[in-house]
This record gives structure tokens, sequence and C-alpha cells, in this order.
């Protein structure tokens, strides 16, 4: 896994209006998690998203004009 281009990877998708979904392992290193969740809040405050917390290691992380609606906790509408 190169963690650099699947960085540019993910800015790349959010500069061009597509939301993200990340799941964290239970058994990745918290550390680890966390500098990701950290990263990722950089990035959307840049591009002036928002964050849903579907679940304790699940996001999804929205760029801006995207919205979402979750039902059930298990399905995620974007409008």
């Amino acid at each position: 896994i190169d963690m650099f281009t699947e960085t540019q990877e993910i800015i790349f998708n959010l500069s061009m209006g597509k939301p993200i979904e990340i799941v964290f392992d239970e058994k990745m290193n918290s550390y680890l998690s966390r500098r990701i969740l950290d990263f990722m809040c950089g990035i959307l405050y840049a591009y002036n998203g928002s964050i849903i917390k579907k679940s304790a290691n699940n996001f999804i992380f929205l760029p801006f004009k995207i919205d979402c609606k979750i039902e059930n906790n298990k399905s995620v509408d974007f409008v």
C-alpha cells in the first residue's frame, strides 16, 4: 500500500465533489486511525466539507455542496 498515492487520490476525489467513506478495522492501531481522522478533518476544513459518523469505526467525509441522509444506520443517500 502506497499511503502517499492513496492520499493524493482521496484529496483529488474530494476536490471533484466525491464523498469518501472510511471504515477503520478494529485491529488497526488507534494512533494511526486517529492520525488519518485528523488528516481528513484538515482536508475537509480546507474544502468546507463535513463528516458523518455512521458508527464508532465508520466515517463518511463529504466535500462542499454534498449532503446525505442516513436511514436506519444502513443506507446512505447523497443529495
